[in-house]
């Protein structure tokens, strides 16, 4: 058996050695809502890693000597909106990504071998270590020195220069989506301090520097060090016994024997009464100034109901109301017990009843139990409210479920369901993941469903996997809460195809969860501009009415729009999308108008992009839509002689940029405004301005500048053509040009002919024939000439 170990050891050796060589790290992408996100997979563990701002905009730098991302397919699933480029520096093993939208990146650890950039629309927080200057070294916050101390101050046991080895190793989880300081830790150590030996002398206590009043006895300090071990070492305990850690831990130590404490007479000080707890916090103690502090410094925190505390949450505990085995037993008791002998309701066996339809998850007969009692108080409207979520009901306003986020029981369970979102802070979901992990399996299943859906819209998947295993081990057959879930998680992941498999699915089977499956497709197709099926669109459009005016069908109208300006059903989709004004926020609808904007100039057809247009022109020209897309409205406008119509998509508000400028130039040209067509190319350069300025010198005659302007860009046979049509021989010849438009220029100069008179004699003969043959030479030039400018002429 020990052979047998050492022979794995040493193909693990091997292993370890192999994964050395360079690997090609695969970059993954995905476009989200409202974010795209970079996945690095590595073969092995996820190496250190430093994130932080540059000039373009963050860099990423991998402590991998053999690093060597593969980006070819960086691009292919998302768009340049969020991450205009991204390049790879071998010198300093780096990612250079370009962020040019008002954006910010967020990282961390999924499982062991990924690594998750999300680069999100907003602004970052001004706390967040990401946003510090890559040139920077990330420190650690430098701590307050009183005084300074000796060479070391402590006893033996926890001098470091003497330490012994660390008794406890804790592999923490790698997989969480805390954005810390430095995510890639080596393993905590904790080390237990031993008892001294019999014969070992006690360490003898350092006096505290002159001036120090801040300083304490060593012996008191000793003691709170072991006091906190010892606390830590049990909750560690405690976290290992409910499955939330491995770690072998050694025996606790029994808690010291008490120490003689010598009585003296206190000095009178003025009375003070001890605060105990935080306004709007009144779950949390404060029992120090330390406590106190860092309280108020969580700017943030979801405010209680002052008329609360977290005793409610006590009372909301599911998982007392019921027995799994005898649920039917269990309500027929219940019932049984609702009247007293006097046939009297009895409000105790009346909430009790309630409870166990909750426990059987029977909302509506728990809702129309509560309607028996008389009034109404904190725990009743809890269970009302809990009525809702067992029926998957839209939630009754002003409930006390969601001020209870904060508390450590079932009440931040209960305010993340009812709320639906993962508030930013001031939630305890340690204390949701025990809770729902702990129930029995029908409940589980149910509300570790939902769960499991707010965890993967907020970007939490390591929370997400977690229930998702929670689930699975009691899950005896598919579940459609479970499927959803299921299906959410692999859209967040990117895995659309599994995603859309078990969407389409549930909504065929045309249950309560269809309209969730069918808002998850539409979803996923939008992101992935795939077409949707005819017979889907068509349910949606039956969901859409029926749920009208609810905030569900809201947002299926909403997705049912982009869905139309999708597939150019431009009619259907802005009728949607007036429909929605007020409805939607503000950026949301921006998004809708564009996306539809582009769609409309996609048209390939010229004539189709016209009718289209000129259908929607006052609603496509009054739409909220950004600069470049009017730009490129007016360019197709513009060429295709539409110049009124293009002047008017751009946007008159700004100042006119050197494109809005050419564009007005064009425009002037077509409508025959020469002269202020020139006045908008002045100070403009490149070769589209200076070919629009030699037409336009040209329709106003200036042969001399079009030719010089001409044979600046290299345009010789075009100077020629204009230096002939502004007489301008003597430039003419020197011009590189036709040999027949040389010849003619060379007859213009010339001018050598006398005037014969018509009664002169005959004279030398030889001389006549000289200039008859001179005179057939000319003419078989200026028809040379003729024919050529007939055939330019004449070229389409």
């Amino acid at each position: 058996m020990r052979l047998a170990s050492k022979n794995i050891l040493r193909f693990i050796m091997f292993l370890s050695a192999s994964s050395a060589v360079a690997e090609n790290v695969t970059l993954r992408s995905g476009e989200h809502s409202g974010f795209s996100r970079l996945v690095l997979d590595f073969q092995g563990e996820v190496p250190e890693w430093r994130l932080g701002r540059s000039d373009e905009g963050y860099i990423l730098q991998i402590d991998q000597s053999d690093f060597t991302p593969d980006l070819s397919d960086v691009f292919r699933k998302i768009s340049r909106r969020h991450l205009e480029q991204i390049e790879f520096l071998p010198e300093s093993r780096s990612l250079s990504l370009t962020v040019t939208c008002s954006c910010y990146i967020s990282a961390f650890n999924f499982r062991a071998s990924r690594l998750v950039l999300d680069i999100k629309e907003g602004a970052a927080d001004l706390n967040s270590i990401y946003e510090i200057p890559f040139t920077q070294p990330i420190e650690e916050p430098a701590q307050p020195r009183l005084a300074a101390q000796p060479a070391s101050t402590l006893p033996e046991h926890m001098d470091q220069k003497t330490s012994t080895e660390p008794s406890v190793t804790l592999q923490l989880p790698r997989s969480t989506n805390l954005q810390q300081p430095h995510s890639n830790l080596p393993p905590l150590l904790l080390s237990v301090p031993e008892a001294p030996m019999a014969n070992q002398d006690p360490p003898t206590p350092v006096p505290s520097p002159a001036g120090n009043e801040l300083s304490e006895p060593l012996p008191n300090r000793d003691q709170r060090h072991a006091e906190t071990e010892r606390i830590l070492l049990r909750e560690l305990e405690r976290a290992a016994s409910q499955g939330l850690l491995d770690a072998h831990l050694p025996d606790i130590p029994a808690p010291p024997p008490p120490v003689p404490v010598q009585m003296t007479d206190p000095e009178p000080t003025p009375a003070r009464s001890r605060e105990t707890g935080i306004r709007s916090h009144l779950n949390i103690d404060a029992d120090t100034s330390i406590d106190r502090g860092v309280l108020g410094a969580l700017a943030g925190i979801g405010v209680i109901d002052e008329r609360l505390n977290c005793s409610l949450g006590d009372d909301l505990d599911i998982r007392t109301w019921g027995t799994e085995s005898e649920i039917t037993a269990g309500l027929a008791q219940q019932r049984r017990g609702l009247l007293n002998a006097r046939d009297e309701l009895q409000q105790p066996a009346a909430i009790s009843l309630a409870q166990a339809y909750l426990y059987a998850t029977f909302g509506a007969e728990a809702s129309r139990t509560l309607d028996l009692l008389p009034e109404e108080t904190d725990q009743i409207r809890a269970l009302r409210q809990i009525a809702a979520l067992s029926d998957n009901l839209p939630q009754i306003p002003k409930g006390p479920l969601p001020s209870l986020q904060n508390c450590p029981n079932a009440g931040a369970f209960w305010a993340m369901l009812t709320n639906r979102v993962v508030p930013a802070q001031g939630v305890d979901h340690d204390a949701v993941i025990e809770f729902t992990t702990s129930l029995p399996p029908h409940l589980r299943t149910l509300y570790g469903s939902r769960l499991i859906r707010i965890y993967s819209r907020s970007g939490d998947t390591s929370r997400a996997e977690m229930l998702k295993t929670a689930i699975v081990r009691t899950l005896e057959y598919p579940h459609p809460e479970f499927d959803l879930a299921q299906a959410e998680i692999n859209h967040s992941e990117g895995q659309t195809e599994e995603a859309e498999v078990i969407l389409s699915d549930l909504i065929q089977g045309n249950s309560q969860l269809s309209l969730d499956a069918l808002e998850l497709f539409m979803k996923s197709a939008l992101e992935q501009q795939t077409s949707i099926a005819p017979a889907i669109l068509e349910n949606a459009e039956a969901l859409a009415f029926e749920h009208s005016g609810s905030e569900q069908g809201i947002r299926l109208q909403y997705l049912l729009a982009r869905s139309y300006s999708q597939q150019q059903q431009l009619e259907n989709a802005i009728q949607l999308l007036q429909s929605l004004t007020g409805q939607v926020q503000d950026y949301d609808m921006k998004f809708a108008w564009e996306e539809l904007a582009r769609r409309l100039l996609e048209i390939p057809s010229d004539s189709e992009f016209l009718a289209s247009y000129y259908l929607h022109r006052n609603t496509i020209q009054n739409a909220d839509i950004m600069v470049n897309t009017r730009r490129n409205f007016a360019e197709r406008l513009i060429s295709l002689g539409m110049a009124d119509a293009g002047i008017t998509m751009l946007d008159s508000s700004t100042s006119l940029t050197a494109d809005d400028r050419l564009l007005h130039a064009q425009a002037a040209y077509i409508l025959g405004n020469y002269t202020d067509a020139l006045g908008f190319l002045e100070g403009l350069s490149g070769n589209e301005a200076d070919m629009l300025r030699l037409k336009l010198l040209e329709e106003n005659a200036d042969f001399k500048a079009a030719a010089r302007l001409a044979d600046s860009q290299q345009q010789t046979e075009r100077a020629s053509e204009l230096l002939w049509r502004d007489g301008d021989w003597e430039a003419l010849i020197a011009t590189p040009s036709s040999p027949a438009r040389q010849a003619a220029a060379d007859i213009m100069l010339r001018q050598e002919l006398p005037d014969i008179p018509a009664n002169a004699a005959t004279g030398d003969l030889a001389s006549v024939q000289a200039l008859l043959t001179r005179s057939q030479s000319d003419r078989a030039t200026i028809e040379t000439v003729f024919q050529e400018t007939e055939l330019r002429e004449n070229q389409p």
